[in-house]
C-alpha cells in the first residue's frame, strides 16, 4: 500500500510455501521459492520458479 503497487506488480521471494508462497499467491503476487540448505516438500510445478541462491533472482526478474 505504501508503494502504491498492485499485487500483480510485486514478487514475493521466500523459503516457506505456507508462510510466503501461499499468502502471496492469494493476493495475486508472483512468487519465487528459494530453496536453501533446508528440505522443502512441495509440488515443483506449482511453485516454480525455484532458486537456490538470491543471485539467481536477477535472471528470473529480467527474463
Amino acid at each position: 500500500e505504501k508503494l502504491k503497487a498492485r499485487p500483480e506488480e510485486c514478487v514475493m521471494v521466500g523459503d516457506s510455501v505456507n508462510d510466503d508462497m501461499l499468502p502471496a499467491r492469494k493476493l495475486g503476487m508472483k512468487t519465487v521459492l528459494i530453496k536453501r540448505n533446508i528440505r522443502i516438500y512441495f509440488e515443483p510445478k506449482k511453485y516454480e520458479p525455484v532458486i537456490t541462491d538470491l543471485n539467481q533472482l536477477e535472471q528470473y526478474l529480467y527474463s
